[in-house]
């Protein structure tokens, strides 16, 4: 028996002119399946079932180039998925959803200018951004470094309603889905924005901690055993910064450590 078909999908592309179902739902689900298989996110595929079953139970009068498009509803289920973990309700989520938005950065493009008040939170895909301050002598300072996985955002800023100090931007290309922080002041959302407190003090301390009692060869050392990314990802200038040491210092620390054996078994003291 022939599945329902959406109706007034519009024209079909040129390489599928069949009729029935074979239209906008089989392709997105097509692209979809290619995607899960590339980045291994089978929740894109639940949440494209599920707006296709809502689609039809509705009668929504979609055309096809308003279609929500493989990517859009992936950049959705990493959301959907991330802010779960945090605690939200997933319906209450996918109820927000269409307030995200997958924006892309260019090396060096500003997610968040510096002086700007913060609107929205960035959910980083892929690449790596850079919280800095640019002083007015041009002098550059980097405070932080976001990777996949991670919500970007200047706290305190967020908090106080104040213009930023730092800049939001891209190491180098950058995917992200842009979330908009006000959702964060929902009640069912009190869950993540709890959360996302508890994580940014732990945070905080645990870098107090590092650059305060430490040497500079053990903050480079705990950055090697906590941080595998950061020194696989950051060049040495960046990663000097974020120690508090020049770039020349941090060379000399590497060629000091530099051993056959033994180097991820230091511990800090």
């Amino acid at each position: 028996m022939a599945a329902e078909k959406l109706p007034d999908i519009g024209p079909e592309p040129p390489h599928n002119q069949v009729g029935g179902i074979k239209s906008a739902d089989s392709l997105l689900l097509n692209h979809c399946h290619l995607s899960i298989l590339k980045h291994q996110d089978p929740q894109a595929l639940c949440f494209a079932l599920n707006f296709l079953r809502l689609a039809n139970s509705q009668r929504h009068a979609l055309r096809y180039s308003t279609f929500p498009c493989c990517h859009n509803l992936m950049s959705i289920a990493t959301a959907v998925n991330f802010f779960r973990h945090l605690g939200v309700d997933r319906h209450a989520v996918q109820q927000q959803s269409e307030l995200f938005k997958e924006v892309n950065f260019s090396a060096r493009e500003p997610l968040l200018i510096q002086g700007e008040l913060q609107n929205y939170g960035y959910l980083i895909r892929s690449g790596i951004v850079q919280a800095c301050h640019y002083s007015a002598a041009g002098t550059l300072r980097c405070k932080e470094y976001y990777f996949s996985g991670e919500l970007c955002l200047l706290y305190s800023h967020w908090f106080c309603n104040t213009a930023a100090q730092y800049q939001l931007e891209a190491l180098d290309s950058v995917q992200t889905i842009r979330i908009p922080l006000q959702l964060l002041s929902l009640d069912s959302w009190q869950p993540a924005l709890l959360q996302l407190m508890k994580q940014q003090l732990l945070y905080k301390e645990e870098k107090e901690q590092l650059l305060l009692l430490n040497t500079p060869q053990q903050r480079y050392l705990y950055l090697i055993e906590h941080s595998p990314k950061w020194i696989e990802q950051l060049n040495n200038m960046q990663i000097a910064h974020y120690i508090g040491i020049s770039p020349i210092s941090l060379s000399r620390i590497k060629a000091r450590i530099k051993q056959p054996a033994g180097l991820f078994h230091h511990t800090l003291t």
